[in-house]
């Protein structure tokens, strides 16, 4: 015992020499926070630029048809639940443009990255720490995950948006304390509405809300106050949001009915993915070389905390009182495996819920990520040994280090010329057609082509269902989107001509624009300046 006491000792003088005297740990951990912050204020100087993903300009289609009375879904196609179509929509109503949304990407983003600093401010300020060393661990390694959210779902891609809102969720239940009779009622309220946004952005955030919870919480009183009361609060909201949208009908009859059906299960069992825990460890060193090591050091340590914590719980006892409680401290240690393997697993099935596993779904498990590394600084300041939170700290520290140095070179300069290149010709293209409708009052026209950087997202005029094609809508079988293509083709006076994502029926679609339509515009539109070509663009014959 003596010599295990005089070891621990020794640690603990050497941890001190290291926080205290260790001069070239300072010097080192302001430098990597010098690179780490230049490389976020840059990220965030290009977003604020305006840039945009092949995604968003459905976005703000959608929105746009929000504003000219029409329905998603029903009127207006897309894969997504309803939140970000009512940014975009509040974003064209308020500035008349879709600014707001990179101004909102911009929040997300610097709110990520603090979340962690947040905490170690915020959390009670009895025993707030006073070293300077979690500080830099816990901006840069906030700053390094932002990174990575931007990386994989920024240019308003909505995973960004959702994964802050569950950063968010976490921080709260971070702040939460069981202990306390009366739980303060503004974090219940923060954290149903941010499950609310988070889950109405994109429905597997629902799968890291549950992950989140399996991380913080411990007892019976944990789950109601902080997982259960919260969610169905803000389901409450959301079905209100949606009454009053007038949009609960098409949600849940077509939106919920397709994702449901087809979406989920057309790459096999959608429970499968979720062992596929190689894909997040691999898009993480894709990204950053030292970015999986990181996260896998943070796992750990949250293992490492929590076993701690039950071992302070249960089994500091007498022999007598261990022996007779073998089995429940057993019992609960199995119980926290289980719970950790829920917390990976539930992040990798929400990346694969999809099933095709683009880059910006790996965004959804950043958030179980940062709330993880949460939870190790309330440990640090909570329940651990100065030796083993000294530890886990420089662990975590050495990792942050060699993150920062592998983060990769970007140039956002070539990204926004090459955007602003294809906006160009969508612009002028957009300003075209919307003269063209006007002139000949019609309200609608139809567009026929892939999503991307398409004129749908600035004309004023909404277009016709679907107003992109992509080959999974029109498999075998898939008779939904052949009708709809179909029927609204057959309604439309013009149309806008990309390319043809519509399998077999593109012998038909060719014939009947053949027979129909032609590429010399009417009389009344013939002086209509068309500045680019960006389409053909086809005019009913009369």
């Amino acid at each position: 015992m003596a010599t295990i006491k005089k070891i621990k000792e020794e640690i603990l003088n050497k941890f001190e020499f290291f926080y205290k005297n260790y001069s070239l740990v300072w010097i080192l951990a302001f430098f990597v926070s010098i690179r780490s912050i230049l490389k976020f204020f840059s990220r965030l100087l290009y977003e604020w630029l305006g840039p945009y993903n092949w995604d968003t300009p459905i976005y703000w289609a959608v929105g746009r048809g929000l504003l000219n009375g029409l329905k998603p879904y029903t009127d207006l196609w897309e894969t997504k639940p309803p939140g970000i179509f009512f940014l975009s929509a509040l974003s064209l109503l308020l500035t008349g443009n879709v600014w707001f949304l990179n101004f909102f990407q911009v929040i997300v983003l610097i709110f990520t990255a603090i979340a962690p600093l947040l905490f170690l401010l915020f959390y009670k300020k009895e025993k707030r720490v006073k070293s300077f060393f979690p500080y830099f661990v816990a901006i840069v390694g906030g700053i390094i995950y932002a990174l990575y959210s931007a990386e994989r779902a920024g240019e308003v891609q909505i995973e960004s948006f959702g994964t802050a809102f569950c950063v968010l969720y976490a921080l709260l239940l971070a702040f939460y304390d069981s202990s306390e009779k009366k739980i303060p009622w503004f974090l219940i309220i923060g954290m149903a509405i941010s499950m609310l946004f988070s889950i109405g952005l994109k429905e597997p955030f629902f799968l890291i809300t549950v992950a989140i919870a399996l991380i913080f919480c411990n007892s019976r009183k944990d789950y109601i106050m902080g997982f259960v009361l919260p969610l169905l609060l803000g389901g409450v909201l959301g079905i209100v949001a949606l009454l009053v949208s007038g949009i609960f009908e098409p949600y849940i009859k077509e939106y919920l009915r397709y994702m449901l059906s087809s979406h989920l299960n057309r790459y096999g069992p959608i429970w499968e993915r979720g062992f596929l825990f190689g894909l997040l460890w691999k898009d993480m060193n894709s990204f950053d070389m030292g970015l999986g090591t990181l996260t896998l050091s943070i796992f750990f340590s949250y293992l490492f905390v929590k076993l701690k914590e039950i071992k302070n719980r249960f089994i500091f006892q007498d022999v007598k009182y261990y022996l007779r409680n073998l089995l429940k401290n057993l019992l609960r240690i199995s119980f926290f495996i289980v719970k950790a393997f829920l917390i990976a697993y539930l992040s990798m099935l929400a990346v694969g819920a999809a099933g095709d596993f683009y880059n910006h779904h790996y965004a959804f498990a950043i958030a179980t990520y940062v709330a993880l590394f949460i939870y190790i600084l309330r440990g640090y300041i909570n329940n651990i040994s100065f030796v083993t939170k000294s530890g886990i700290l420089l662990v975590l520290g050495i990792m942050i280090v060699c993150a920062v140095v592998s983060l990769p070179v970007i140039s956002y300069n070539t990204r926004l010329a090459d955007i602003r290149n294809h906006d160009l010709y969508a612009r002028s293209e957009a300003m075209y057609v919307d003269k063209v409708l006007d002139k000949m009052n019609i309200n609608r026209y139809f567009f026929i082509g892939p999503l991307g950087q398409q004129l749908y997202g600035y004309t004023k005029h909404s277009p016709y269902n679907p107003f992109f094609q992509i080959y999974d809508f029109f498999y075998p079988g898939n008779e939904y989107f052949k009708q709809m293509f179909i029927s609204n083709i057959q309604k439309s006076d013009i149309i806008v001509f990309d390319n043809y994502y519509i399998l077999d029926l593109t012998n038909w679609t060719q014939g009947y624009i053949n027979s129909n339509f032609s590429d010399i515009p009417w009389p009344e539109v013939s002086n209509i300046n068309r500045s680019y070509k960006k389409y053909t663009i086809y005019f009913r014959k009369k």
